[in-house]
């Protein structure tokens, strides 16, 4: 009865020491920016949710504000029971961490519009709840894995205009739960899979200005959900 709400406290105190580490490695602009970020209590902190009863934070919202660092200074392991991360249309930059995978329950996870490069890391594969992965309009240079398949509850996969080469991994076809799939503008080679014509949900297809050849899979004919397929340049 009394180790519980102790166990609580300490992860309340981990979740608060990480968020004030990771700020602290941030420019001067976007700690000022963040300086609703003092105290003991994150749950009112800009950007940050919390659990009515738990207190736990289920969600980073930092979209829109302008922040400037990296995310190597964030220690994902305070975070078990976040849900959403969100850091769209920043000026974040460097790797996307491996130890990202410490975020178990991450449902949304969204880097748009960032300066992330390098590939992307195998362990985000590991976050098998992973409904929305959005790694849109950065720099990201390595090509996408058959693992992806794992992500079997994924419903948008956007990855807009990186420099991903290699071809588009058969694997895709595996995430049936998918509703928007956007490959375009990217270095992407060889044919269009077939089993694109396994994704049941997908309404949109987006896979233009590529480097793709070959033929337009019969298989397409069987996307019955689909609204808009572009497959221009």
């Amino acid at each position: 009865m009394v180790t519980l709400p102790h166990a609580a406290a300490q992860n309340d105190d981990s979740q608060v020491d990480a968020l004030l580490k990771w700020k602290a490695s941030l420019d001067n602009q976007s700690k000022a920016l963040l300086s609703s970020w003092i105290g003991n209590n994150p749950c009112g902190w800009e950007g940050i949710r919390c659990d009515n009863n738990s207190k736990f934070i289920y969600k980073i919202n930092l979209n829109n504000m302008g922040l400037r660092g990296t995310l190597r200074s964030l220690n994902f392991s305070s975070f078990p029971n976040v849900r959403h991360l969100a850091l769209r249309n920043n000026f974040f930059y460097g790797v996307v961490p491996h130890n990202i995978d410490k975020l178990v329950n991450l449902e949304k996870l969204v880097l748009y519009n960032n300066s992330f490069f390098g590939s992307i890391p195998r362990e985000i594969f590991k976050l098998i709840k992973l409904e929305i992965l959005n790694l849109g309009d950065n720099y990201i240079s390595g090509s996408i894995c058959g693992e992806i398949e794992k992500l079997v509850k994924l419903k948008r996969l956007i990855l807009y205009n990186n420099s991903i080469p290699g071809s588009i991994p058969r694997e895709i076809g595996f995430l049936n739960q998918l509703i928007e799939l956007d490959l375009s503008r990217n270095l992407l080679s060889g044919p269009i899979p077939s089993t694109i014509g396994n994704l049941n949900n997908l309404k949109y297809l987006y896979l233009y200005k590529n480097n793709l050849t070959g033929m337009i899979p019969i298989e397409v004919t069987k996307l019955n959900s689909l609204l808009i397929i572009q497959l221009s340049t």
